[in-house]
């Protein structure tokens, strides 16, 4: 009987539960499913104290589990102004970036892994790659970005001469973190076209996020009227501005529409999106139990993102429940779909507006797209379909 290969995957977010942000409900299908074939050590550095609670629950998918707490640090003046300085410097850490604790970090790293050699290191964030690749033994060296930092900064940076020099900076650290790997992964094929621009990087390609339907029910709120809908973390920047955007557009919308209502769906809504309960017709959920009922009780869903990396996980979820979806070219550059076929496009106020009362007046095309959607979605994101293409790729490659 051959001998499990010994993994190595370090991360700066608690997976769990899995639908928590886009690092747990890419990583806890892959814990679950590859604990069954390979030894997963797992080291987790983390921002706060908060995730400890739910650490215990993935010790049943790991060899080895082991957390480190980042303490807080105030770096002194002279400390502030070198990192700065070195920011500037081609290949250096960007601010973004940047660790006050990195030798903590690196101590604690070098502790858990003394004597340890593996058949491969996986690193799901950026931000430790170097100590990562210089302090852990392994055959394979693996570095799942799931979106770029350049691509993502590229599109909420201005463009002035001192903020293009920054995001050339930016590309050029993060090209050459990827570089070092044998596999680098994005899951938006955008991302990667971004960031290498008119350039070929040889050694990195697209893995996807799967369809997470374990908790899925056809469970159905009772909500009067037609509903145009969005799901999201509600704390997170794009998604903030999406929102905003599209209650400007209920809002021009309801002579148009009787009985419009705007669903919002998702966790940790921000002042700004709470505020939006005060105008008559619009629901903010805040946390919920379930995302089913909500989803389900949604005509349209609308995304009209003008901010971000990498791949809509929520154009997935929605499709899935055969919602059919209005989306930006940005939101949809991650997921694929089809135009005018299994999502609608939109890319200004007014083509929103059009296709939301397009799809309200035609329900035979609202049912059409919602069935292509997730017809779409079922073939292309199934987790085992995305399971065998990334042992191949992280794990099995020698």
């Amino acid at each position: 009987m051959n001998k499990k290969k010994n993994i190595l995957i370090c991360m700066s977010e608690v997976p769990y539960p899995v639908r928590r942000n886009g690092v747990s409900i890419r990583y806890l299908p892959i814990l679950k499913h590859f604990c069954k074939i390979y030894e997963i050590d797992l080291l987790l550095i983390l921002g706060n104290s908060d995730d400890e609670e739910h650490i215990g629950k993935l010790k049943k998918y790991t060899k080895n589990l082991n957390y480190f707490i980042r303490k807080k640090r105030k770096p002194g003046l002279l400390k502030k102004v070198l990192v700065h300085l070195s920011a500037y410097i081609p290949g250096r850490q960007p601010l973004e970036a940047y660790c006050y604790d990195e030798k903590q970090i690196k101590s604690y790293i070098k502790s858990k892994t003394h004597g340890m050699h593996y058949d491969v290191k996986l690193s799901v964030t950026l931000a430790f790659t170097e100590i990562i690749r210089d302090n852990v033994s392994a055959d394979r060296y693996v570095i799942d970005c799931i979106d770029s930092v350049y691509a993502h900064l590229i599109r909420e940076i201005k463009g002035t001469l001192i903020n293009k020099y920054k995001l050339s900076l930016v590309r050029h650290w993060e090209t050459k973190c990827i570089s070092k790997a044998d596999i680098a992964s994005y899951v938006s094929p955008l991302d990667i076209k971004v960031l290498a621009g008119n350039h070929k990087i040889d050694n990195v390609e697209v893995m996807p996020n799967g369809i997470y339907i374990d908790d899925y029910s056809d469970e159905k709120n009772h909500i009067e009227g037609f509903v145009i809908g969005f799901l999201g973390n509600m704390d997170y920047h794009p998604n903030i501005q999406a929102a905003l955007k599209l209650s400007d557009i209920f809002n021009s919308l309801k002579d148009d529409i009787a009985g419009l209502k705007l669903l919002i769906i998702g966790r940790n809504p921000s002042k700004e999106i709470v505020d939006l309960k005060k105008v008559s017709g619009v629901i903010v959920t805040g946390v919920v139990d379930t995302i089913w009922p909500y989803v389900n009780a949604t005509d349209v869903f609308v995304f009209p993102m003008s901010h971000g990396s990498g791949q809509q996980n929520k154009l997935l979820d929605v499709m899935y429940a055969s919602r059919p979806v209005i989306s930006s070219s940005l939101g949809n550059s991650g997921v694929g779909a089809k135009k005018d076929l299994e999502v609608e496009i939109a890319d200004t106020d007014d083509e929103v507006k059009a296709k939301i009362i397009e799809l309200y007046k035609d329900a035979n095309k609202k049912e059409r797209l919602g069935k292509a959607g997730k017809s779409f979605i079922e073939k292309k994101y199934e987790w085992n379909n995305i399971f065998e293409k990334m042992d191949s790729s992280y794990f099995f490659k020698e």
